[in-house]
């Protein structure tokens, strides 16, 4: 069972990688492949907030996507070369919490919960998937934050 929540979350200074491509042939595939090309990279980011957490926004429609792997840091001063910084202003999501092998599941229990609740998605923003890290790179637990509006 999923519980489901309405969260206001403050901004985000994020740094990473992205890849962008169409929906059917590349995802969840390329998602995976960034998170490991990301993962062998995230020590040349400086002044990260967490480590543990891999931020992966995501921004597209039925046919193209651009999907991120990024640390949250203090500053966007100093960006890698071949990185990104990015900067999410504060947003109210609808939130749930999930396993990495059952993703699928958590994004039909939080779209049904905004549904339940008769909220509306908030198109102009990113979703974010939150990565908690474990030891050798395991992805266990994820956050779903889809962005909504009352």
């Amino acid at each position: 069972m999923y519980e489901c929540q309405l969260m206001q979350k403050n901004e985000l200074k994020l740094v990473g990688i992205s890849y962008s491509g169409p929906v059917k042939e590349c995802f969840p595939d390329e998602s995976i492949r960034l998170h490991e090309r990301f993962w062998k990279r995230r020590d040349e980011i400086t002044s990260v907030a967490h480590t543990e957490l891999i931020f992966s926004p995501y921004y597209g429609n039925d046919q193209f996507m651009t999907y991120w792997g990024c640390l949250q840091v203090d500053s966007l001063e100093d960006v890698p070369d071949g990185m990104v910084g990015l900067h999410l202003p504060s947003q109210l999501y609808a939130v749930v919490e999930g396993k990495r092998e059952s993703i699928s599941d958590a994004y039909k229990a939080v779209y049904r919960w905004i549904r339940q609740k008769h909220l509306d998605r908030e198109w102009g923003a990113s979703c974010v998937e939150l990565f908690h890290v474990e030891e050798g790179n395991q992805q266990e637990k994820v956050e779903l934050w889809i962005p909504v509006k009352k």
